[in-house]
């Protein structure tokens, strides 16, 4: 009988992005760990070393991914954020220490369409970036001297008019009243003039 030619070892790189709306990157590469290694048991072959890189493009999650690659990063949770549709809600950012303290911050976790249930409501015109600004906010008054904000996965497309309100920043209409809060895509018509604040100028700083 002939031998049977023994099986290299292999290496198998996994480097999946997120599938929008279903499973961050790193739950993807556990779900492909989990299968693969199930079909090498039933075909009895040895399973693959895997080398685990979870990548983003800055949408959902693009801070598990870097947390994952990032010695020392924390989240820190933030309570009555503004989601898309006005309504408040937990969310977080993460932190990572060092000579620069840093703050990354995903759009989707704060006004991401995945956070809009009822696809009925799916509206641009009437979704606001508000909370992406609480949490920048939330980032600067913890002494973060860099935020970086990834903008994948938005719900909302209002120019971030909201998130700027939330920092700070007062629009006005034609009558000189200031907009209310949660600006929307539908209220940008409306808005004739705006006053930076001064929590802008000390971020331009």
């Amino acid at each position: 009988m002939e031998a049977k030619t023994p099986h290299k070892e292999v290496n198998l790189i996994l480097a999946p992005s997120g599938y929008k709306e279903w499973k961050a990157s790193d739950e993807v590469i556990d779900m492909w760990v989990r299968y693969i290694t199930e079909l090498c048991e039933e075909k009895k072959i040895p399973h693959p070393k895997f080398i685990c890189v979870p990548i983003n493009d800055g949408g959902e999650g693009t801070i598990n991914a870097i947390f994952e690659a990032t010695e020392g990063a924390s989240y820190i949770t933030v309570e009555g954020v503004i989601d898309p549709l006005g309504q408040p809600r937990s969310s977080e950012y993460l932190s990572i220490p060092g000579t620069v303290k840093t703050a990354f911050i995903e759009m989707a976790r704060a006004s991401g369409i995945g956070l809009i249930k009822d696809e009925t409501r799916r509206n641009p015109l009437y979704t606001t970036s508000y909370g992406t600004g609480q949490l920048i906010l939330d980032a600067y008054y913890t002494n973060h001297k860099r935020i970086v904000v990834g903008t994948g996965g938005a719900g909302s497309h209002d120019l971030g008019a909201g998130m700027a309100q939330a920092l700070g920043v007062k629009f006005v209409d034609e009558e000189g009243r200031e907009m209310p809060p949660y600006m929307n895509n539908a209220a940008l018509e409306k808005v004739k003039d705006f006053e930076l604040g001064e929590i802008v100028h000390e971020l331009a700083e």
